[in-house]
Parts: structure tokens; C-alpha cells; sequence
């Protein structure tokens, strides 16, 4: 089969589509469409053959992923993929990363958290230099961390 130029897809034409469509701006990149229990899935996916083996990325789903992020993705991992790479490896190895720095900062604990709120008290209200009439000369976190 020769090459064909596909016009470009618009956004109503993609909402619309009911099976497989090319997305037009880049070579091998079509709008999958599948139906399944609830209604049609639609995702994009770039389709090529590399060294004679077919090599076949899924991009993401069409709401979520727009046309033109579509268009720039498949251009770029296109390179990639000539150039040896796998990009969507390197997306999901680059989202697990993201996750665990995000999670890894989401880490807070009671203690924290009582730690938080003697500081919080004592640069507000509270003084610190007696409790029940008795001089002191550590602070309300540092107490509270001694009792946990």
C-alpha cells in the first residue's frame, strides 16, 4: 500500500468517531476505537515498523490526551523509536518516579503532626517558660516528642 496524505482530524470528528480513524499530522498515528461493556474507548496509538518488526505505542485516551498533545507526543516518541528507545517505558518509569517523590512528601505522622501544633502554639499564644507554675527550658515540641 503506498503512501496516502490523511487529512487532518478534527476534534468534533474524533468525539464522533465510531471505529478506527487516522489522526493525520504524523505518520502512523490513528484514534483506536473500541467498544466495550459501558460504551466506545478511544485512544491513541502510533503504529510503525522498525528493522522489519512491527512496534506499536499507545499513547493515552482521547478526552483525557487532546489532538495536538497527541500530534507532539507521536512526533517525539517517533524519534525515539528510531533512535532505539522505548518512550513509553521512559513515560511510565518517569510517572513512578513523580508518584513516589509526591508520596514520599504526603508522608506525615501524628507525631508530626503534635510536633506542628506545639510550634504553631508556642509562636502564637502559649508561653514557654513555665508549665503549672514551673520554670522550664525546653520548648512544648520538644516535650511532646519526649512523650512519643
Amino acid at each position: 500500500m503506498g503512501n496516502r496524505v490523511v487529512s487532518m482530524l478534527t476534534d468534533r470528528q474524533a468525539k464522533l468517531a465510531k471505529k478506527t480513524v487516522a489522526v493525520g499530522g504524523v505518520k502512523g498515528l490513528t484514534l483506536r476505537v473500541r467498544e466495550t461493556g459501558t460504551g466506545l474507548s478511544k485512544y491513541f496509538v502510533l503504529r510503525m515498523t522498525v528493522d522489519g518488526k512491527p512496534v506499536i505505542q499507545t499513547i493515552g485516551q482521547y478526552p483525557q490526551v487532546s489532538l495536538d498533545q497527541a500530534r507532539k507526543t507521536a512526533l517525539e516518541w517517533r524519534e525515539k523509536i528510531l533512535s532505539g528507545r522505548r518512550p513509553r517505558d521512559e513515560a511510565i518509569l518517569e510517572r513512578r518516579a513523580k508518584m513516589l517523590e509526591e508520596k514520599a512528601t504526603k508522608h506525615y505522622t501524628v507525631q508530626r503532626m503534635l510536633i506542628d501544633y506545639c510550634d504553631f502554639g508556642e509562636n502564637r499564644l502559649w508561653r514557654n517558660d513555665e508549665i503549672k507554675g514551673q520554670k522550664i527550658s525546653k520548648s512544648h515540641s520538644e516535650i511532646v516528642n519526649g512523650y512519643m
